[in-house]
């Protein structure tokens, strides 16, 4: 609410947001797409919400302790989301 910062029947306030863009790097216990979906979802909403631009996310299953987390897919695809977050913003600015 801080960040958006809604006046109700007043009309919209300032937004510390706006104009930003946002991405989301993050993990779950199920499979991203049941694990994450409502996280994603409720993101893009609080974005439109405070008018950020939603970039995206990049989300693994985490297995548990028993299981080692990171590995050389999980390390090649988070440092290609990051890139390609880079260069978006790279190309806005241009």
């Amino acid at each position: 609410y801080a960040m958006n910062r809604y006046y109700g029947d007043q009309g919209r306030g300032p937004s510390l947001w706006r104009g930003r863009a946002v991405a989301a790097v993050t993990t779950c216990g199920y499979r991203p797409e049941r694990g994450a979906d409502l996280w994603e979802e409720g993101l893009r909403r609080w974005c439109k919400h405070g008018r950020a631009e939603y970039l995206g996310m990049f989300c693994r299953r985490d297995l548990g302790k028993s299981v080692p987390f990171m590995d050389e897919e999980k390390e090649s695809g988070v440092r290609d989301f990051a890139q390609a977050i880079y260069l978006s913003i790279r190309m806005e600015e241009v």
